[in-house]
C-alpha cells in the first residue's frame, strides 16, 4: 500500500489502519521449538537467569517487555543447503506463553526485531536480482510488521517503495508506544519516520540526514548526523516537532541511547577506538568509559555502564573497573540483545542454539 504525504514542515501523518492490515500471529503451543529453563550458576560471575534452549539453528536474539525472541531457520535436512531464517519465534517468560511469526512473502528473510510491551515490531526482507540497484552489495526490498503477542493482529507498518542497498534497509526500534526508523522515499530522499504502535499514527520526522542508528527512548528520537564535522547527535520529539543538536563533538557513530544515557562509539580501528557516555539530558562532558582496537556497537546500562560489542567478543564496561567478558562465541551484531541490566546471549554449536540471560548487576 502506498501513503500519500505531502511534507510541507518537517512532520506529516496518517490514519489508515485498515488497508494495511495483515492476518494473526501464529500461536504455538508446541513451546515455540525452545526449552526454557531456570536460572542457575554463574556466566563471568553474573548471575544465570535462564537459559532457553532452542531445537533449531537460529541467528539472532531480541529482548522487550517480557519476551524473547529469536530469527529461526528451519530443520535443515542431512546434507542440505545451508537454510536462512524465516520465522521469529517469541517465548514470554513470565507467563510462557509462546508464538510463530512467518513471513509474508516467498523468500523472505527474517533477521531482526524489536519491539516494546506485547507488541513485536518485525523486519523482513527479500533478495532481488543484482540489476534492481545501483549497489555491489546486493538489492533488497523490505516491510516492517507490528505483532500483537502471542496470537494477536498483524498491522504493515512500511515497505521499500524500490529495491535498496543493503546500508538503506531500515534498522527500527520500539519504546513505549513508539517504533521509528530511516526509509528510502521515491525521490531517493532519507526519511526519518515514528509511527503508533497502538494506533495509525504515523509522523515524518525529518528529511536526512542518514543516520548509523535510529533510536526511540520515551518521547524522543534520537540520530547522528555523520555529514557535519565534527558529527552531532541529534533530537526530534517523536510525534514531531524541531530537530536538535544535543552533542557534537570528535567524530562518533553508532548512537545508543536509554533512558536518556547516551553511548557513542568514536574513532576508526587505524587509531583507537572508545566508548563515551553522556547523558543526554544535562549534557556535561562525554566521558571515555572503554577503548578497544575495533568496537562494533555500545549499549548504556547507566552513565558509567554499558555492554560493548567488540572484536574481543561481549563486554561488561565499568567506570573505574575493567572490563569483564561475558562471551567470545556469539556471532553477528544481533547476538547480544540488552534490556534494563539483563543481557541475552545467543550461543550456538552450529546446530542448535540457546540463549542464556544474566543480570549483569550481580
Amino acid at each position: 500500500m502506498v501513503v500519500a504525504c505531502i511534507v510541507t514542515t518537517t512532520a506529516c501523518s496518517h490514519t489508515d489502519s485498515a488497508a494495511r492490515a495483515g492476518p494473526a500471529a501464529t500461536a504455538s503451543a508446541r513451546s515455540a521449538h525452545a526449552v526454557l529453563s531456570p536460572g542457575g550458576g554463574t556466566l563471568a560471575g553474573f548471575r544465570v537467569l535462564r537459559t532457553i534452549s532452542l531445537k533449531t539453528a537460529a541467528e539472532s536474539v531480541f529482548t522487550f517487555g517480557d519476551w524473547v525472541v529469536w530469527s529461526a531457520e528451519p530443520v535443515r535436512a542431512a546434507g542440505g543447503q545451508q537454510t536462512v531464517p524465516t520465522e521469529y519465534d517469541a517465548l514470554n517468560v513470565r507467563t510462557g506463553g509462546t508464538a510463530t511469526v512467518h513471513g509474508h512473502e516467498a523468500g523472505a528473510i527474517l533477521n531482526f526485531a524489536t519491539g516494546a510491551g506485547d507488541t513485536l515490531v518485525a523486519r523482513e526482507v527479500v533478495p532481488q536480482p543484482a540489476d534492481a540497484c545501483a549497489s555491489p552489495m546486493g538489492c533488497f526490498r523490505w516491510s516492517l510488521w507490528s505483532t500483537a503477542l502471542p496470537g494477536g493482529q498483524q498491522r504493515e507498518l512500511a515497505r521499500s517503495v524500490a529495491a535498496v542497498a543493503p546500508s538503506a534497509v531500515p534498522i527500527p526500534d520500539a519504546d513505549g508506544a513508539w517504533a521509528a526508523w530511516q526509509e528510502v522515499d521515491g525521490r531517493g530522499r532519507v526519511l526519518t519516520v515514528s509511527e503508533r504502535l497502538d494506533a495509525s499514527e504515523r509522523h515524518v520526522l525529518a528529511t536526512g540526514p542518514a543516520a548509523s542508528a535510529v533510536n526511540v527512548d520515551g518521547q524522543a528520537v534520537y540520530l547522528d548526523d555523520g555529514t557535519t564535522k565534527p558529527p552531532r547527535l541529534l533530537r526530534v520529539p517523536v510525534a514531531g516537532g524541531p530537530l536538535r543538536t544535543v552533542y557534537q563533538a570528535t567524530k562518533f557513530y553508532r548512537p545508543g541511547v536509554n533512558r536518556g544515557v547516551a553511548a557513542l562509539v568514536a574513532g576508526l580501528p587505524t587509531e583507537g577506538m572508545r566508548v563515551l557516555m553522556l547523558n543526554v539530558g544535562s549534557r556535561p562532558p562525554a566521558r571515555v568509559l572503554y577503548r578497544s582496537n575495533e568496537i562494533y556497537y555500545a549499549w548504556p546500562i547507566s552513565e558509567s555502564e554499558a555492554v560493548v560489542r567488540d572484536f574481543q567478543g561481549v563486554e561488561v564496561a565499568r567506570g573505574g573497573a575493567s572490563p569483564v567478558t561475558l562471551s567470545t562465541a556469539v556471532v553477528g551484531s544481533s547476538a547480544v540483545a540488552v534490556a534494563g541490566h539483563e543481557v541475552s546471549l545467543l550461543l550456538s554449536d552450529g546446530t542448535h542454539s540457546k540463549i542464556e540471560t544474566v543480570d549483569v548487576t550481580s
